[in-house]
């Protein structure tokens, strides 16, 4: 299960939830059925999503047995999952946030740097966090730094451009 979002709310009176969404890609939350999230036994359980709409940062929510403020209370605070099966396929050098974290990162020469940590954006290029030696290090991707990706043995290779690990 892959977490996307959190209810953080309700919405007028007849049930609507709030759900911030953990993504960039707004657009995939419309393509949903359903959503899970974890009950009080560890299990998860499905939503059913009646309506989806996306409301200013965020989207509101009719969901399967939920007509009232009161009965969708429980859901507050929760985080929500949908199946790795439900995600949109990517290009081949794309990946997801969720398979990079802690991926091995070496540098060209084979030097083990550290476990990726996060994954942000600056707008321009993402930044993988990299703990390094006890340390968090900011490495940014771009051409010049990333070599190759391989999501299924969790490995990153960079080249170590001066002054990237001071």
């Amino acid at each position: 299960m892959i977490k996307i979002g959190k209810i953080v709310g309700s919405f007028g009176i007849k049930g609507e939830l709030k759900l911030f969404p953990y993504t960039n890609d707004l657009e995939m939350f419309f393509n949903f059925d359903e959503l899970y999230y974890l009950s009080k036994s560890g299990e998860y359980s499905k939503l059913v999503i009646n309506i989806i709409r996306q409301h200013k940062n965020m989207f509101l929510l009719t969901v399967e047995g939920i007509t009232t403020i009161e009965e969708g209370l429980y859901l507050i605070e929760k985080d929500i999952y949908i199946e790795e099966s439900s995600l949109p396929e990517l290009n081949p050098e794309e990946s997801y946030v969720f398979q990079l974290l802690d991926c091995q990162v070496y540098s060209a020469e084979g030097e083990y740097l550290g476990l990726i940590k996060d994954v942000f954006s600056n707008g321009a290029h993402d930044i993988y966090v990299v703990e390094h030696e006890g340390q968090e290090i900011l490495i940014p991707i771009i051409p010049e730094v990333l070599i190759s990706k391989d999501i299924t043995n969790k490995i990153v290779t960079l080249k170590v451009l001066p002054g990237l690990l001071d």
